[in-house]
């Protein structure tokens, strides 16, 4: 999904595969595909956020795709985050 957050500038919302379809590229092709269309429409950013702690598996796919932290935060609810920029 995505969140528009200006003209420049698009949040992926979420992006998953089912557990027993891992581990065989399919997060990589669809984040790939995302940020293709995402380029395509003239976007110039693109952000995301995800949990900080106990996800170290999902954080390292999202800076390998050339995603780099931006900042960590804690939500009103607790929850430590951290939000990944990338410039396309």
């Amino acid at each position: 999904s995505e969140t528009p957050r200006g003209d420049d500038e698009v949040t992926l919302g979420a992006i998953g595969v089912l557990p027993e379809r891992q581990g065989r590229g399919l997060g990589r092709r669809l984040a790939e595909a995302f940020v293709e269309a995402v380029r395509a429409r003239g976007a110039r950013r693109l952000t995301l956020t995800t949990d900080r702690y106990d996800n170290d598996r999902v954080n390292a796919f999202y800076r390998q795709l050339g995603f780099g932290l931006v900042r960590h935060f804690v939500t009103p609810e607790g929850r430590a985050m951290n939000e990944y920029a990338m410039d396309l």
